[in-house]
């Protein structure tokens, strides 16, 4: 075992506090750069919200599929609102489409880093046509099963 005098007591607890000094300043100032990074990373993107409704009511329609041009895609909620987010700044061209109505589609839509777009559709109600349909039916003969009496 070493036996130390006080001033080499008074040395090493002086190196120790300067040790954890520095460790804390350089912990502190890699967790500053780390938030920093997923500050600006953050702000690379942006988004699209909308309202999806009947063009002749003005009612909101509800799981309308909402398409991008860069492959992405959303539906409306119940409340016909819908929002594409993480998108790459730029212009798209946005489709939107349900059962009972026709398709509209949007072009031209910009996308600005850090903000968010605001669009709206108005789908026209469209009647489906389909081919006609021929049921037919036979009658099968069936046996009577008698059941044994109690």
């Amino acid at each position: 075992m070493m036996n130390l005098d006080t001033s080499q007591i008074h040395h090493l607890s002086f190196t120790i506090h300067h040790l954890k000094k520095m460790i804390f300043k350089k912990l502190s100032t890699f967790i500053g750069l780390c938030c920093f990074a997923i500050t600006c990373l953050g702000q690379g993107v942006g988004s699209i919200t909308g309202v999806v409704r009947d063009a002749a009511t003005g009612e909101h329609l509800p799981f309308v599929s909402i398409l991008c041009s860069d492959n992405k895609g959303t539906a409306s909620g119940a409340d016909g609102i819908f929002e594409m987010t993480k998108l790459t700044p730029g212009r798209y061209t946005l489709t939107a489409s349900c059962i009972g109505y026709g398709t509209e589609v949007t072009k031209d839509v910009d996308v600005v880093a850090g903000k968010t777009t605001t669009i709206a559709f108005e789908l026209q109600q469209v009647a489906i046509f389909g081919d006609e349909a021929i049921v037919t039916a036979t009658r099968m003969p069936q046996v009577a099963k008698l059941a044994p009496a109690s």
